[in-house]
């Protein structure tokens, strides 16, 4: 899990894991034990459409502070390398 943590090359939550698995961007998931299905299907079933590997062994609280954020993550993503996450705009 220090990967996750240490890497430029992530997006954590699951709306920026949903764009990046569309995209086609993601090499590896990890979604919480403990996240309620209903939330991270979308995410399972894009893993399982796209071939990429998912790891489920943390609880939520465990994946935020493995991502470096202070809050509960249902779910995270190691982007492709040489992918670089999408920028939001600022209004």
């Amino acid at each position: 899990m220090i990967e996750l943590r240490k890497s430029k090359f992530r997006v954590v939550g699951t709306g920026e894991v949903i764009k990046v698995l569309r995209a086609g961007n993601a090499s590896h998931v990890f979604v919480a034990t403990d996240a309620e299905m209903p939330l991270v299907e979308p995410v399972l079933k894009l893993c399982r459409a796209n071939d990429v590997s998912v790891l489920r062994t943390l609880s939520m609280k465990e994946l935020g502070a493995a991502c470096g954020i202070q809050v509960e993550a249902a779910s995270a993503a190691l982007l492709k390398e040489g992918r670089k996450r999408t920028k939001r705009k600022r209004d």
